[in-house]
C-alpha cells in the first residue's frame, strides 16, 4: 500500500511539537526532521476503515506513537514502566517527594493541556501501584491504571494508565486506548489526495515572541508588567488554578498579543496554567480555560461535541449560583446594574433530567425586556445589553469561562510613560 510518508512525518512532527510544552519536555520546537532517530508510519484496519498510525523516536530517547487522532501513547527513557534490562533499576532511583494525589492531578492537568477535555472516566478511582521498592531501595514512581469503564473488556486490560515521576513531578509514560480519547484519525490517503503540509511549521503556531499590532513593542511588554498585579488579584478572586502568583515569566508569549480594539488596547494573554486572560476597557474583563467550548467556537473551530460529554453531576441552577456568588461574592460586583437579579440566558446546557451527554453550562445575564423590546432590538440589529457571560462544566462543576463585559465596569487605559504608537522608520 503506497503510503505519502514524508507528508505523514511533517505533519507527525507538528503534532508532536504542539505535546512537548504539556509534557514539559527539553526539547526546542518546532521539532526536526534530522532529530528523528525512528520513524514507522503504517495501515490500522478498523472493519472497512483503514486508518494511519505511526509512531516516532526523537533525539533524547522520546517515544511518540499516533492513533485514533492523538498521540496515544509516550514515554521517556526514564519509564518504569517500559525498561527492559534489571540492570538499569538503580538509575531510577530516588526520593518520593510528590504524594499520590499529586501526581494524579499533574496525569490529569496533563491530558487537559493536550487538548483533552472529556476526562469525565477518569474520575473512577484507577488502581495505583507505587512507589516501587526493591533491595532497600526506592523507585519514585506512581503508576495509575483505569480499565474499561463500560465492562466490554476484561478488568486485566487497561484502557488508560499513566506512569508519574513522584519526585520531579512528571509524567514518564502514558497509554490512551479508551474511545473517550479518540478523535477523527489520519485516513490513508493522507498526504496523497490533500496537499502534503508546508516542509516547515507555520511560523505562528510555533512563535515564542509576543505578537503585537497597532501599538510598539515597547508599549506592549510595559502595558503587560503594568498589569500583571490586576491579573494576579483577578486570579485570587477567581480561584484555582489561577490563585498564584503571576510574573511576565509565566505569560506565553507565542500565544499571547497585545493590539488595538475598538479603539482601546486590548492584551490576550495565555498563562503557563493554560488559562487566557483578555484586558480591555482599562480592566481584566475575562478569563477563560483552553478547553472552554465557547472559546473554541470564538476562535472558528468547530468543536466536536463528543469532546464534552461526560456524567452530569451539576444541576443549573448550582452552575448558575456559582457564578452569582463569585461575581458578587469574592469581585463584589453590584448585582442590580448587572442584572444578576434576574434570571441568565443559556445558549446550551444539557437536556433536563439528563444524566449523561454534552457537560457545559453556557448561559448569561442580560438587560430584562419585553417581547416587544426584544422585537425592536433585532429588527434595528442591534444586541442586547449582556453584563455577565460565563461556562460551568456540568461534571466537576468547574467554571471554564468568565466575562465581565458591561461598560458600567469600563476604565481608563493606563498611563504608561512609554511612546504607544510604532515607530514609523525613517
Amino acid at each position: 500500500m503506497d503510503i505519502a510518508t514524508n507528508a505523514v512525518l511533517t505533519a507527525m512532527l507538528l503534532h508532536v511539537s504542539g505535546a512537548v510544552k504539556p509534557l514539559d519536555l527539553p526539547l526546542e520546537t518546532p521539532l526536526e526532521p534530522s532529530k528523528v532517530r525512528y520513524f514507522r508510519v503504517f495501515p490500522e484496519y478498523a472493519g472497512s476503515d483503514v486508518r494511519l498510525r505511526a509512531a516516532l523516536r526523537y533525539e533524547g530517547g522520546y517515544w511518540f506513537r499516533y492513533g485514533w487522532g492523538i498521540i496515544d501513547s509516550f514515554e521517556t527513557t526514564n519509564a518504569y514502566t517500559t525498561l527492559q534490562d534489571p540492570r538499569e533499576l538503580d538509575r531510577l532511583v530516588g526520593e518520593v517527594r510528590y504524594t499520590e494525589a499529586q501526581c494524579l492531578a499533574k496525569f490529569k492537568d496533563t491530558l487537559r493541556a493536550l487538548g483533552h477535555t472529556n476526562l469525565a472516566m477518569l474520575d473512577k478511582s484507577p488502581t495505583v501501584k507505587g512507589p516501587i521498592r526493591f533491595d532497600d531501595k526506592v523507585i519514585p514512581r506512581y503508576i495509575f491504571e483505569w480499565s474499561d469503564p463500560k465492562g466490554r473488556l476484561p478488568q486485566w486490560m487497561k484502557v488508560v494508565m499513566a506512569e508519574v515521576n513522584a519526585e520531579q513531578l512528571r509524567i514518564e509514560c502514558f497509554r490512551l486506548i479508551a474511545d473517550d480519547f479518540q478523535r477523527m484519525p489520519w485516513p490513508i490517503t493522507f498526504g496523497q489526495t490533500n496537499p502534503p503540509p508546508p516542509s516547515k511549521p507555520p511560523s505562528k503556531m510555533v512563535s515564542t515572541e509576543l505578537e503585537v499590532k497597532d501599538v510598539s513593542r515597547e508599549y506592549a511588554m510595559a502595558l503587560i508588567r503594568h498589569i500583571l498585579p490586576e491579573i494576579e488579584d483577578f486570579g485570587h478572586k477567581f480561584g484555582p488554578p489561577l490563585n498564584t502568583t503571576v510574573q511576565e515569566t509565566d505569560i506565553v508569549m507565542g500565544e499571547s498579543k497585545v493590539q488595538m480594539l475598538r479603539g482601546r488596547v486590548w492584551a490576550s494573554l495565555r498563562l503557563n496554567c493554560g488559562y487566557q486572560v483578555d484586558y480591555w476597557a482599562g480592566r481584566v474583563m475575562k478569563m477563560h480555560a483552553m478547553d472552554a467550548y465557547t472559546s473554541k467556537e470564538e476562535e472558528g473551530e468547530r468543536p466536536r461535541v463528543q469532546e464534552f460529554s461526560g456524567p452530569i453531576r451539576v444541576t443549573r441552577e448550582q452552575a448558575v449560583e456559582k457564578v452569582r456568588r463569585l461575581v458578587l461574592d469574592k469581585f463584589a460586583l453590584p448585582e442590580k446594574p448587572l442584572y444578576l437579579d434576574v434570571d441568565p440566558t443559556f445558549r446550551y446546557a444539557p437536556e433536563l433530567g439528563e444524566t449523561n451527554g454534552f457537560c457545559r453550562y453556557v448561559f448569561y445575564w442580560q438587560k430584562p425586556e419585553t417581547e416587544k423590546e426584544r422585537e425592536e432590538r433585532n429588527a434595528r440589529q442591534m444586541i442586547a445589553d449582556i453584563s455577565v457571560f460565563a461556562e460551568v462544566d456540568a461534571t466537576s462543576g468547574a467554571i471554564k469561562l468568565l466575562s465581565l463585559m458591561h461598560p458600567s465596569l469600563y476604565r481608563p487605559d493606563p498611563k504608561i510613560d512609554v511612546p504607544m504608537n510604532p515607530s514609523s522608520g525613517p
